[in-house]
């Protein structure tokens, strides 16, 4: 770390700006830097939401590694061939910061706001972008290899282009490129049909659909279900159908079934739940499901046609939670048992028909 500086950082964003013009060659080592307790004034106690105001500054060429940006204000700023790695920018306001050929190496941007932000030649290896705004930004020619990219919000001037998704370090490889900055962290996993069905096979064995509703009473017996689905090393999903119903709605559903071991429904007060099931049950003939109903109640005539399905099981009552929670060893036992017994129906039905 320059403690030259430093001592110059301390005095403002103009006069640190004023130091560059005039020393065009010198790339200032801020490495490990904390920003806010150098430039902010310690007398002026920070009240909540404060944002150090680094507005225009001139970081080009920098060494700013593993510095945090936390909270700052950096918008208009120059970050240009900067090195950035494992910076942490969580929650800054980049907006129409200049980031070309910046090295952001594993650095966390979550909720960054990037609006109209410049990326272009920029290494994104392995940095986070989780609730990131790219709102009006560009983001061309950049490496963004191993990248975690979620609800990203971008609009119709965005610009994202040539995004290379393969290890830059595997130089043999010819680059691999996507205009997606969400979809790029999928698409390296899928070069590879190992990894794709490494990932598959963990799913599918372990993972657990639970079909209920949100109201205030059958939430805690879906929450409690679903922890108690942990200890017997099963990954639970809640789908919450609270929410109205839809063509979109039933595809996701749709989708969860096909990847789950099992199915555990909860029929208690769910009319949409019922509706669903009508939908899973007859185009997944392999998929066990398990409907558990509150004892005060019957299973819904229009489910009974089912029971002629070999996955569909009937209906487990239980009193409460603890009445479930009690007999869930059981309800796994059955759920598992019966997707051994279905898959080895497929395959025999498969290997019948070869034999024809």
């Amino acid at each position: 770390m320059d403690n030259h500086a430093i001592e110059i950082l301390k005095q403002g964003v103009k006069a640190w700006n004023k130091w560059r013009s005039s020393n065009p060659g010198i790339k200032p080592d801020l490495s490990r830097a904390i920003l806010q307790s150098i430039v902010r004034d310690k007398k002026v106690p920070v009240k909540k939401g404060h944002k150090t105001d680094l507005r225009y500054i001139n970081f080009a060429d920098a060494d700013l590694s593993g510095v945090s940006f936390e909270n700052a204000d950096l918008r208009y700023s120059d970050f240009r061939n900067a090195s950035l790695l494992k910076a942490n920018f969580r929650r800054v306001d980049l907006e129409e910061a200049d980031l070309r050929g910046a090295d952001l190496y594993e650095v966390d941007l979550y909720q960054a706001n990037l609006r109209g932000a410049k990326l272009i030649k920029t290494r994104l290896t392995r940095s986070r972008l989780v609730d990131v705004c790219i709102e009006d930004a560009i983001l061309q020619n950049c490496e963004v290899y191993g990248i975690s990219a979620w609800n990203v919000s971008k609009n119709t001037n965005t610009l994202q282009s040539m995004l290379r998704v393969n290890d830059p370090a595997m130089t043999w490889e010819a680059p691999i490129l996507i205009d997606n900055l969400e979809a790029a962290q999928y698409i390296n996993l899928f070069l590879d049909p190992e990894k794709v069905r490494d990932v598959i096979n963990a799913t599918t064995a372990k993972l657990v659909l639970i079909l209920g509703r949100f109201t205030e009473n059958r939430k805690k017996v879906l929450d409690k279900l679903r922890d108690e689905l942990r200890k017997h090393n099963l990954v639970a999903i809640i789908f919450d159908f609270e929410f109205p119903d839809g063509r979109s709605m039933i595809e996701t559903v749709g989708l969860l079934a096909r990847m789950s071991r099992f199915v555990i429904a909860d029929l208690s007060d769910a009319k949409i739940v019922i509706n669903e099931l009508q939908e899973i049950i007859p185009v997944n003939p392999s998929l066990p499901v398990i409907p558990i109903i509150d004892s005060k109640q019957t299973e819904p005539a229009i489910l009974r046609k089912h029971h002629e399905n070999p996955g569909y099981l009937k209906p487990i009552s239980y009193t409460d939670i603890n009445d479930l929670i009690s007999n869930l060893e059981m309800i796994v036992k059955k759920a598992e048992h019966k997707a051994v017994e279905l898959r080895d129906r497929k395959l025999g039905l498969g290997i019948s028909s070869l034999l024809i």
